[in-house]
């Protein structure tokens, strides 16, 4: 059983997407967040190809605003950590709290087909295990 944490605890945790630790793997920007833009996303570029010279805050932007409010967006047959990182990729701010991301998560998948749940322990121990997406602890 997952202990609770107090709201000390809680302050100033949180987690980040590093692009630079997704390029420190060899790993391209543009395919990684390419690749889980939503449909509006791609329908605004000139050009799909052009993703590929977008900055991360250019991509971070562009998922924000066309993506965020996509009801579509999100699916709660993907991935945990797929599901993480486009959660981050679509916040308001660089940096959402362990908190934030655990409701997002969970309210996700209690309104599935086959509800589920995921502890906040269990969530910090598969995010702190990434090694894909540059997922980073912020404390």
């Amino acid at each position: 059983m997952a202990s609770k944490r107090n709201a000390k605890d809680q302050q100033g945790k949180g987690y980040a997407i590093r692009p630079e630790l997704i390029e420190a793997q060899g790993r391209s920007l543009g395919a990684i967040v390419g690749g889980r833009l939503c449909q509006g996303a791609i329908d605004s570029l000139e050009s799909p190809s052009s993703i590929t010279s977008m900055s991360f805050k250019d991509l971070k932007a562009l998922v924000k605003k066309e993506c965020s409010e996509d009801l579509n967006y999100l699916s709660a047959q993907a991935p945990i950590l797929e599901t993480v990182f486009k959660v981050l990729l679509a916040a308001p701010n660089d940096t959402l709290s362990e908190d934030e991301l655990h409701e997002t998560i969970n309210e996700l998948w209690m309104n599935a087909i086959s509800p589920r749940h995921i502890s906040l322990d269990a969530l910090s121990k598969v995010i702190t295990r990434d090694s894909y997406y540059g997922i980073v602890k912020i404390t």
